[in-house]
């Protein structure tokens, strides 16, 4: 109040063009004592919390104060929440991409980050957004000039991905040509990059191509039914002749005594079928139905086996589902979701 009187006194004491100037800068006096002042004092010890609070996090994880500042200094985009550096790779790969574009130096230290923050390996139920994602010696095929060449991801840095070719003497690839690198994926997903060859190389008889990281990744499922691997008790039983003819002709399902069923474990499930482990050998094509037991309920769904794998100590079969119901669909689609749900929480909590 006491500048408004002296602003009004000097109005009526002055000459016009002084009173104006006077008035204007004592009202810009007063909007930066009252308004921009705070503002910023609490826009200053707004952003020093965050700061804290993301030194606090980096440390938590075995950041050194080097590595925390770095993040610090290039995440900017993310500081609403700091949590999504630290948990959410794409994110980090992204800041990352910021640091390594401005200096190459720093790409040790991004490796130890990245090691420190588990992610270093990304777990099969988590989608791959960069080349930088894809594990060593992942089995695939080099696609050029319409041709198909069987490779393996042999070694990969910050900067760039090795590519290895088999079985050839004389390369097919020049410097500067743009080559497709095409795999399937634990989870039945078709993935793929294209990227420039920046270097070739022999080593131990294969040749080797330096290829550009790609944040550009193609991921194509190649299974209608969105699948997920699992340890779940499960038992299979073989119908008699009397039994399929009585289901396929009226949907009654049969009844057999607990020792008729054999026991195994299901290793991976989807509304279209699963896989079944047990170490008891079966047939190609037999009919059968499946028991297991998601949401305190059993489950019976009859099916028949397509494939068969033999391993050590057991045989596993893919068994595809027939005649499910929508109500066992829902349900095996809930547990789906729900167990996707479960794996991503202990990744990130670091239990993975």
């Amino acid at each position: 109040m006491n500048t408004l009187q002296q602003a009004v006194n000097i109005w009526y004491s002055s000459s016009n063009t002084t009173n104006i100037i006077i008035v204007l800068w004592m009202l810009l006096v007063v909007i930066f004592l009252f308004f921009l002042l705070p503002y910023a004092i609490v826009e200053i010890k707004k952003r020093n919390k965050i700061k804290e609070e993301f030194f606090k996090k980096a440390k938590e994880y075995g950041l050194s104060d080097l590595e925390a500042e770095l993040l610090w200094r290039y995440s900017s985009d993310y500081r609403w929440n700091i949590a999504l550096v630290f948990n959410n790779k794409k994110v980090f790969e992204i800041v990352a991409s910021k640091i390594l574009n401005n200096d190459t130096s720093f790409a040790d230290i991004i490796n130890q980050i990245r090691h420190k923050l588990g992610f270093d390996h990304v777990p099969w139920f988590l989608p791959i957004s960069t080349t930088k994602d894809i594990e060593l010696y992942q089995s695939g095929k080099i696609l050029f000039n319409e041709r198909q060449y069987d490779a393996v991801v042999w070694d990969k840095d910050e900067k760039y991905i090795y590519l290895a070719l088999y079985n050839i003497n004389e390369s097919p690839i020049k410097i500067g040509d743009v080559i497709t690198f095409s795999f399937i994926t634990q989870d039945y997903v078709q993935t793929s990059f294209s990227s420039k060859v920046v270097g070739i190389s022999e080593d131990s008889g294969r040749i080797l191509y330096k290829v550009e990281h790609s944040d550009k990744v193609v991921r194509v499922p190649i299974r209608d039914a969105v699948r997920i691997e699992l340890s779940l008790k499960a038992h299979i039983y073989i119908p008699t002749a009397e039994e399929l003819e009585v289901y396929e002709k009226e949907q009654i399902l049969p009844e057999p005594e607990e020792d008729k069923f054999i026991e195994g474990v299901i290793k991976d499930l989807s509304i279209g079928g699963t896989r079944f482990c047990t170490s008891v050998s079966l047939s190609d094509l037999q009919k059968v139905f499946v028991k297991f037991r998601i949401y305190d309920k059993d489950l019976i769904i009859f099916g028949t086996i397509r494939n068969k794998f033999d391993a050590v100590d057991h045989f596993c079969y893919g068994i595809k589902f027939e005649n499910i119901t929508k109500e066992q669909e829902e349900d095996i689609r809930s547990y789906i979701i729900e167990q996707q749900r479960l794996l991503v929480k202990s990744y990130k909590l670091g239990e993975l």
